[in-house]
Parts: C-alpha cells; sequence; structure tokens
C-alpha cells in the first residue's frame, strides 16, 4: 500500500522552485521596472552582442529557454504536479492550491517579461531601419578628366600662346579634306583599322589621319 503524502512532504519541492524563480527574477529584474533607461542599461551591461538590438533579442531567447525550464514538462513543477495525487485526499486541495499559486507567480511575470522585451525589440529594429530624410544625402564625386586629355590641352594652351589656333572639326572626314586639299596626291597605306565602315561611295578615314579641318578652313577661304 502506498503511503500518501502531507503538506510538509510537498513543501521543500515548493520552496526548490520558489528558489529556482527568485534566481531568474533576479536577473531580470529590470524587466519589471518602468523605467526605459534601467531596461536598456541592464541589456547592455549582462548580455553580449554588436548592438542593443542583438542584445534584446538574446535576453528575449534566454527568457523563452528558462521559461520552459521552469515551467516545461521536465521542470521541477511539473514534477511536483504529479506528486498532488499522492497526497491524502485530505490535504490534496490545499497542496493543488499552493502548487497553482506558484505556478501563476511564476507565469505572470515571465509572459510580462516576454511582453516588453519584444516591444522594446519592436522598437529598437523600427528605430535601426527608420532613415532621417532631414540628413543631407552624399553628393556624387565629380569625375575627372582623361591623363592623355589634360596633356592634350595643356599642349593646345601652348600652342595656343605661341599664336597658334586649334582647330576642331568631324572625327571622320572624306579624302578631298584629308589628302587632296593638303597637295598629297598620292594617297599613303591607309590601314583597315584607319577607314571606318560607312556604307557610302566617297572614301573616308579618321580625321586623325591628316589636318583635314585646317585643309577645309583654306579652301573655303
Amino acid at each position: 500500500m502506498t503511503t500518501s503524502l502531507k503538506p510538509e512532504d510537498i513543501e521543500p519541492h515548493a520552496k526548490l522552485v520558489e528558489k529556482e524563480f527568485f534566481n531568474w527574477q533576479q536577473r531580470f529584474s529590470s524587466l519589471f521596472d518602468p523605467s526605459r533607461e534601467k531596461l536598456l542599461a541592464t541589456l547592455n551591461a549582462q548580455w553580449e552582442g554588436p548592438s542593443l538590438l542583438q542584445k534584446a533579442k538574446s535576453a528575449l531567447a534566454e527568457i523563452e529557454v528558462d521559461r520552459s525550464r521552469l515551467l516545461g514538462k521536465k521542470s521541477t513543477l511539473a514534477a511536483l504536479k504529479k506528486k498532488i495525487g499522492l497526497v491524502d485526499p485530505v490535504y490534496r486541495s490545499v497542496v493543488g492550491q499552493r502548487i497553482r499559486t506558484i505556478e501563476t507567480s511564476i507565469e505572470d511575470p515571465m509572459l510580462h517579461a516576454k511582453d516588453r522585451l519584444t516591444q522594446l525589440v519592436a522598437e529598437l529594429s523600427l528605430e535601426h531601419e527608420s532613415i532621417d530624410v532631414t540628413i543631407p544625402g552624399r553628393r556624387p564625386r565629380a569625375g575627372h578628366l582623361h591623363p592623355i586629355t589634360l596633356m592634350r590641352q595643356r599642349i593646345e594652351d601652348i600652342f595656343v600662346s605661341l599664336g597658334y589656333a586649334v582647330e576642331d572639326d568631324r572625327e571622320i572626314e572624306t579624302d578631298f579634306y584629308n589628302f587632296d586639299a593638303l597637295n598629297i596626291p598620292s594617297r599613303p597605306a591607309v590601314s583597315f583599322a584607319a577607314t571606318p565602315p560607312i556604307r557610302r561611295t566617297i572614301q573616308c578615314s579618321f580625321r586623325s589621319r591628316a589636318s583635314a579641318s585646317i585643309a577645309a578652313s583654306r579652301w573655303l577661304t
């Protein structure tokens, strides 16, 4: 015959559960303080992470683990509940009420702490992802001329200072202004790369072959 348990047999186990919760409550005491600054200071001091947001997420994950440890199926409280059926029927209601009071005193604060941290994580996430439209934007960096272009401009400036004129014209010119107008009756060797693929009857080549614009200006005059 199984011996019935009495309240004094259950009380040591109940004290053990309360002690486990007390240790948890000491660590998360700042979650029950209405001050947001104190909560952030505690997170910054007790949890590791690159930012307050990561620390708050770590604390929230730790609460989930502790909730399973204190209230889960393998917790000391769950083992204590199983002993209610072994208590003498005379004291069973008293013991059941005692265990229920302990469970409520643990579950309610943990839910409050979880809700507080969940709200804080949402606020910190919003602050992290928000964009201040009043901050001046980043101006694109101004580009610069090619070194060859800069050197050409310097050379042109030198010749202009000596009295020469710089003529600028189209990049592709006809053979007339490239050769005939310059009194070059015989064509020099013209490579394939110097002949642009233009479908026309007039032979053309790149202006770099000769000073076509000078020839054109002299021809017109």
